[in-house]
């Protein structure tokens, strides 16, 4: 499971358009909103980072968005990522 802290920054005017679109989201959860600035604080949960960079995508789609910016990253067990070769690690060193 991976989660992201994600800051959302979309049009002042359109805000509440996309904190809306965002609740829709599966995955996301919507925490914190500035509609004076624009602000938007989302959580995102996904699977694998395969995922997550995708659904990262998804809200830069979103209708009245600015940017999408990363802040937190929770890095959990991602079956689709190798587990590295530490047979040639001297073993003072692990």
């Amino acid at each position: 499971m991976n989660i992201s802290g994600i800051l959302v920054m979309a049009k002042p005017e359109r805000c509440d358009e996309v904190a809306a679109a965002l609740s829709n989201l599966e995955g996301i959860d919507v925490h914190q909103m500035d509609a004076t600035l624009g602000k938007i604080v989302v959580t995102q949960e996904a699977e694998t980072i395969k995922d997550e960079v995708a659904k990262a995508e998804t809200i830069k789609t979103i209708p009245g968005v600015i940017s999408v910016n990363m802040v937190y990253h929770y890095f959990g067990e991602d079956p689709t990522l190798k587990v590295a070769d530490t047979s040639d690690i001297p073993e003072i060193l692990t």
